[in-house]
């Protein structure tokens, strides 16, 4: 099954390289069709006479500049509008910082387009002259589009956090801070009387202004856009880089070609520069793109994950089963030859009594003894194989009146006292279960007092969703490392000589008490003693 990691929708950062090269002929062919004659100068005869023509059609003969700018320049604006609205949605699904910082960087480029053309279609009132507001605010339009989008940037690397937890805030932030920025430059143009000269038709540069913005997107291009997709790799911040190669282009032919306005430069370059809004959101579409895909492969591999981890589940299932089943076959039908076994080693103990010497007789004992060990330990497997497949009908059960039972039932040296901390509560359980956790856990207890005054303290708090007993005492207590092992089947810390024990009964407590919803745990200190924890949820009072 394949990887998230090998998925080959992964781990794509860059736009496709046919891509790239299809921009670049973009970028190059108006040029190659001015070599060969094409002219994409609109009006190009504005002081011609109209009275050829009818008054209406001549009107629109010389607007027809002005007609082609603004659709030129409201196409570039819609185009930002677009990223930003995707970039924010982008920015719902990944929480990335990078797409609604640039995205809104683009916007207020493309805001200063739309004051741009309003203000040269005389919709916004301006005092200037149209021919220098037009020129000046497109220069001023292009330096703060390169500089916005490098301020961007720029936060964003200082922002090493791309999934900040204050995000929404920050984008906020630096949105107004974006927006006070170009509404100042904006209100600068539309109130200034008199704003230089921007156009020198008969220098080689024939837009001055013009080249400013051309160095800073050629340093952008070079230096800054590269450190930030290194930084931040992805499709978009790729696009960025990218949309370089147009905005350079966009540059040149205003810094070296257009001589007027509306000629043939003047609308190649206001073409490239939509072409230059363009890649960045066709970046982020195929970064959305890309993520949606993402997600569907993330789907479906978690859906067949699951069904595979059903199986293996129902699997499990059936083989804890079938060895529970097989163990308790097996020490069932063990039972009846060990009896047999330890009733021959009875009867000839008795009737060959005067027979065994010294040593035979101490044989016989240890055979004997192993007899009670094997019995034990066919016991304690059957009473683990029984937990969760042999249920008893739940009943109340006053812990309060167990717990002395137990203690009665376990007989405990004089030496040894076991005491109630708390009032101990009414639960809903299966009474056998909970007898065997207590007589497991308070017999330890006694088995393993390695004190002259033993003290054994039996507890409950009430917490929020279980009740917590606990059973302490002031024993040999356990090592760290052993706090697994010890609830372990046929674990046992002490050697089966020392102390007689089967290394059944904490495992059976830990099955108990997980089976009905609880946990169990250790917490001891050696040579102090030890205290079991283990929880039963509340609904098992009901």
């Amino acid at each position: 099954m394949m990887s998230l990691a090998q998925s080959p929708t992964l781990n794509i950062t860059k736009i496709p390289k046919k891509w790239v090269i299809a921009l670049i002929v973009i970028c190059i062919l108006p040029y190659l069709l001015n070599v060969f004659g094409v002219d994409f100068s609109t009006s190009k005869n504005l002081s011609a006479p109209i009275e050829n023509v009818s008054e209406i059609d001549g009107m629109f003969y010389k607007l027809s500049g002005a007609f082609s700018h603004t659709l030129l320049e409201w196409s570039a604006f819609c185009t930002a509008l677009f990223t930003v609205i995707l970039a924010f949605v982008h920015f719902g699904i990944k929480k990335d910082l990078t797409t609604p910082i640039i995205g809104m960087a683009l916007f207020f480029a493309g805001c200063m387009d739309a004051f741009h053309t309003l203000a040269a279609d005389r919709l916004i009132e301006a005092v200037a002259d149209n021919r220098n507001l037009i020129p000046f605010t497109w220069a001023i339009c292009r330096l703060f589009n390169a500089l916005i989008m490098i301020a961007g940037v720029g936060l964003l690397l200082m922002n090493r956090n791309e999934r900040s937890s204050g995000s929404t805030k920050f984008v906020i932030g630096v949105s107004v801070g974006f927006g006070f920025a170009a509404y100042s430059i904006i209100n600068y143009c539309a109130t200034s009387e008199l704003l230089p000269q921007t156009m020198f038709p008969e220098s080689i540069i024939t837009r001055p202004f013009d080249v400013l913005p051309l160095i800073v997107f050629i340093i952008a291009g070079l230096f800054i856009y590269p450190r930030f997709y290194r930084a931040r790799p992805s499709l978009f911040s790729h696009a960025m880089l990218v949309s370089v190669i147009p905005q350079i282009a966009t540059q040149l032919h205003m810094s070296f070609g257009s001589v007027a306005l509306f000629d043939n430069h003047f609308n190649i370059a206001h073409f490239l520069k939509i072409i230059a809004y363009i890649v960045p959101f066709l970046g982020l579409l195929l970064d959305y793109v890309r993520t949606y895909r993402e997600e569907e492969i993330t789907i479906k591999q978690l859906k067949t994950t699951q069904h595979a981890l059903v199986e293996q589940t129902q699997l499990l299932v059936h083989k804890n089963k079938e060895l529970n089943d097989f163990a308790y076959i097996v020490s069932h039908d063990l039972k009846a030859p060990l009896r047999a076994i330890g009733s021959l080693a009875d009867w000839i103990a008795s009737d060959y009594a005067d027979k065994f010497d010294a040593d035979g007789k101490e044989q016989m004992g240890l055979l004997k003894g192993r007899v009670v060990r094997m019995h034990n330990l066919i016991e304690g497997i059957l009473q683990y194989s029984r937990i969760g497949r042999i249920n008893e009908a739940k009943q109340k059960v006053d812990t309060a009146k167990l717990v002395p039972e137990v203690v009665d039932s376990i007989a405990p040296p004089e030496e040894i006292s076991i005491t109630v901390v708390d009032k101990l509560p009414e639960i809903t359980f299966e009474k056998t279960r909970i007898i065997q956790v207590f007589q497991n856990l308070i017999g330890n207890a006694v088995k393993y007092m390695d004190k002259d005054i033993g003290v054994v303290k039996v507890g409950c708090k009430f917490e929020e969703d279980y009740w917590k007993f606990h059973v302490a005492d002031n024993g040999p207590g356990i090592d760290e490392k052993y706090h697994a092992k010890v609830f372990q089947i046929f674990q046992t810390l002490n050697p089966r000589d020392e102390v007689e024990s089967t290394g059944v009964g904490l495992s059976v407590v830990k099955k108990i008490v997980e089976t009905s919803g609880g946990q169990i745990w250790i917490e001891s200190e050696v040579g102090a003693g030890s205290t079991f924890y283990f929880t039963i949820p509340h609904k098992g009072r009901e």
